[in-house]
C-alpha cells in the first residue's frame, strides 16, 4: 500500500511504499532526496515565543545513516492503487495497406453448339440477305436477263426481234417530209431493269421507194431520215449526243444517241426497201444507263431481221 508524503524540499506530495516511511526517498518533482514523512507529520507544530524559555530543551535527534544514492528518476504515481496505463499512440502507415478483395468467382461457361435449327436460319439470313443485295444492286440498272429475253414477229411477218415483256400496240401517224404514209409502233417497259424498248416502222411512199435507187448521194434517203429523227427527238423529248451512219445488209441508215428526262436513248433509223415492204423502220432502247456497248443493246440491235 502507498501512502502519500510531501517533500521537504518542493513541498510537492508524491506517494511511497509503507515499508519506505521514515526512510530516504527522491522526490520526483525536484529530485531531492528527503525524509520520506506522512503528510500530516512532515510539518511540525509551530511552538510560542513566550513558552520556549520555561521549556526543556528536547532530547537531541539520533543521527541518521548516509543516505544512499540517488534512485532513478520515477514516473509520479498516480493516487490510486493500480499504475496508469501508457497512453496508446496511433501511427498511420503510409501508403495505406490495401484490403485484399476477394475476385468473384464466374459461373462456368456452357459450350457453344450449332444445332440443325440454327444452321438453317443461318443459311436462310444469308440467302435472304444476299437476294436482297442483288435486287437493289440491279434495280433500275439497265441490265435485262436472258431469259426475260424472247423472238417477236411482227403481225405482218415483215420483221422480227427479241425484246424483253409483252409489247404495247399504237398506230404510227404519216408523215409528209418523211414520206412515211403510216405505220405500228410496239414498246416493252422493264420495271425492274428500267429499260423501255421499241420496235416502230412506217411504210414508205411508193415514190420514194422508186427514186431510192438512184440517188447515189442519198439526198433523199437522209432528208426522210432526219425529218423522222427530228420526229422522235420532240417524242422523246431528248437532245442528240451523236449521229452516225449505220449499215444493215444492204440497206442503210443512222444510229442517234439522246439524252432524255429518264435517262439516255439508242436509236437507229434504217431504209429498207427490198422485200415486199418497204419501210423506214426504228430500233430503240432507253434506260439510265445504256450504252451502245451495253449487253442489252447489242443483243437487241443483233437480233433485228427482216423476213422477205
Amino acid at each position: 500500500m502507498f501512502v502519500p508524503v510531501n517533500c521537504t524540499s518542493c513541498g510537492k506530495p508524491f506517494q511511497v511504499p509503507e515499508s519506505a516511511l521514515g526512510k530516504p526517498a527522491a522526490c520526483p518533482w525536484c529530485q531531492a532526496v528527503v525524509t520520506a514523512l506522512p503528510v500530516a507529520a512532515s510539518v511540525p507544530a509551530s511552538v510560542p515565543e513566550s513558552d520556549s524559555s520555561s521549556a526543556t530543551e528536547a532530547p537531541p535527534t539520533p543521527s541518521l545513516p548516509p543516505a544512499p544514492p540517488p534512485a532513478p528518476a520515477q514516473e509520479p504515481l498516480s493516487l490510486d492503487d493500480a499504475p496508469a496505463k501508457p497512453p496508446v499512440t496511433f501511427r498511420p502507415t503510409w501508403p495505406p495497406t490495401a484490403i485484399p478483395v476477394a475476385s468473384p468467382v464466374s459461373a462456368p461457361r456452357t459450350p457453344f453448339k450449332l444445332s440443325p435449327k440454327t444452321i438453317v436460319i443461318g443459311l436462310g439470313v444469308v440467302v435472304v440477305v444476299t437476294a436482297l443485295t442483288s435486287f437493289f444492286l440491279g434495280f433500275r440498272a439497265g441490265r435485262i436477263s436472258d431469259v426475260a429475253w424472247f423472238e417477236f414477229t411482227a403481225p405482218d411477218g415483215s420483221c422480227a426481234i427479241e425484246i424483253h415483256g409483252v409489247p404495247s400496240e399504237e398506230d404510227v401517224e404519216a408523215n409528209a417530209g418523211s414520206s412515211v404514209i403510216g405505220g405500228k409502233r410496239y414498246t416493252t417497259r422493264g420495271w425492274y431493269s428500267g429499260v423501255t424498248i421499241w420496235l416502230a416502222w412506217g411504210d414508205l411512199d411508193p415514190a420514194l421507194v422508186q427514186s431510192l435507187p438512184k440517188d447515189r448521194d442519198r439526198v433523199f434517203g437522209a432528208t426522210a431520215l432526219g425529218v423522222e429523227r427530228d420526229r422522235e427527238k420532240v417524242r422523246l423529248e431528248g437532245t442528240i449526243t451523236k449521229e452516225v451512219i449505220v449499215r444493215f445488209n444492204s440497206a442503210w441508215g443512222i444510229e442517234v444517241h439522246m439524252d432524255t428526262p429518264r435517262g439516255k436513248a439508242i436509236e437507229r433509223l434504217l431504209l429498207v426497201t427490198d422485200g415486199a415492204h418497204p419501210r423506214l423502220y426504228i430500233i430503240g432502247i432507253e434506260a439510265k444507263n445504256i450504252t451502245p456497248e451495253s449487253p442489252a443493246a447489242r443483243r437487241l440491235f443483233h437480233s433485228f431481221k427482216v423476213n422477205n
